[in-house]
């Protein structure tokens, strides 16, 4: 499909390299019609199924089309609404298209219908970091420790955050 290869999304907001042999699946007979109608399907199924949409993200991102991308998350917004990692999947979209307050806009959204789910103080705190917004990244990661102290990502992260302010300070 498209390059030969995929990027596909985490919840940390890193992307991730998935790689395919094109030769083989051209000689399966898998092409992207077939591909996009199955995780439609499966998104019918359950509107809420995250790997069919991401799945359906990475293709329109193979083929080079983020508006595309952007429009099938939003659409699955409006048939799942309090979905807190489909918003996460747009921040994240948006981030990577440059649009940092939409991103951060969703990240939040994500935390409204999620309040407890502490790896997402982790994910907008990356997200600051990202931005350079070091303050508001330590705030997100000291929150999301303070709430969960067995929050093994939130620690290591913070950890990086005080060494980086420590050499800007220099």
């Amino acid at each position: 499909i498209g390059s030969g290869k995929l990027y596909g999304i985490s919840t940390t907001g890193d992307w991730v390299g998935v790689f395919y042999n094109k030769a083989k699946l051209k000689q399966r007979g898998i092409a992207v019609p077939k591909t996009l109608a199955e995780f439609e399907k499966a998104l019918a199924i359950a509107p809420e199924f995250l790997p069919a949409l991401t799945d359906l993200v990475l293709v329109a991102y193979s083929q080079k089309d983020p508006a595309k991308a952007i429009a099938r998350v939003n659409k699955q917004i409006e048939i799942s609404p309090q979905t807190a990692s489909f918003q996460m999947l747009l921040a994240q979209l948006y981030e990577r298209e440059g649009k940092p307050d939409l991103a951060e806009a969703g990240l939040k959204k994500a935390m409204d219908l999620e309040p407890g789910n502490n790896a997402l103080y982790v994910a907008l705190g990356s997200f600051y970091a990202r931005q350079k917004r070091l303050d508001q990244a330590q705030r997100e990661y000291e929150t999301a420790v303070a709430k969960q102290p067995d929050l093994l990502q939130a620690r290591m992260l913070l950890g990086v955050l005080y060494d980086t302010k420590r050499d800007y300070a220099k």
